[in-house]
C-alpha cells in the first residue's frame, strides 16, 4: 500500500502547490475523497478472502458479527470502501 499512496504523491503535491493560489477547494475535497475511497477499494482487493477481510475488520477495530456480514456481503470493492465498516 506504501508504494500505491507514494507514486501519485509527488504529482498530487505538485498541482496543490501550483493551484494554492486559485479558490478551488471543493474541487481538492472531492478529489481527496475520490482518492481514499479508491485506496480503501484497493486494499479491500488484497484481502481477497472472506476470512482475511473479516480478520482485518476485527484487527482494525470493527466488532465480530459486523466483521463477518461485512466480510461475506457480496458487493463490490467500490461499494464497500464507501461502507461504514471501511471506516
Amino acid at each position: 500500500m506504501a508504494n500505491v499512496i507514494a507514486e501519485p504523491r509527488p504529482l498530487l503535491l505538485g498541482w496543490v502547490s501550483y493551484y494554492r493560489k486559485a479558490q478551488v477547494r471543493i474541487t481538492f475535497e472531492q478529489l481527496d475523497q475520490w482518492i481514499r475511497r479508491k485506496l480503501w477499494a484497493l486494499l479491500w482487493r488484497q484481502w481477497k478472502r472472506p476470512w482475511t477481510r473479516a480478520q482485518n475488520l476485527i484487527r482494525r477495530g470493527l466488532a465480530r458479527e459486523r466483521a463477518w456480514i461485512s466480510a461475506r456481503n457480496g458487493l463490490g470493492p467500490w461499494w464497500n470502501a464507501g461502507a461504514s465498516h471501511m471506516h
